[in-house]
């Protein structure tokens, strides 16, 4: 996943696959979640999750931010998106038959 802090600001890796011990005790140290909580929180759009989020991938990116960088931002600023590339479509898959047995036509 890639975030920003908004549209004028860099995009930063988040790789939420990984999360260190010392990351675990950090995020429950400063939102008082733990990592049910935090991955709930993500999926709902909770404000501490998403913020730890940014917090966490600019310290790794060697950032030295603090968790009270973010209280005057501007949540409507942040910006998330999926870092993944689109699936490859298989060339060699058919197109759907139409009613009838005949090759559906694609504009």
């Amino acid at each position: 996943m890639l975030v920003r802090q908004g549209p004028d600001e860099p995009w930063y890796a988040y790789d939420g696959d990984t999360l260190l011990v010392s990351e675990a005790r950090e995020l429950k140290k400063l939102t008082g979640m733990g990592l049910a909580t935090f991955a709930n929180g993500m999926k709902e759009g909770d404000v501490d999750a998403m913020v730890f989020t940014l917090y966490l991938a600019r310290r790794r990116a060697g950032e030295a931010v603090h968790w009270r960088d973010f209280d005057d931002m501007n949540i409507a600023d942040m910006e998330m998106k999926d870092d993944e590339p689109p699936p490859v479509t298989d060339i060699n898959t058919r197109p759907p038959r139409a009613k009838g047995g005949k090759k559906a036509t694609t504009g």
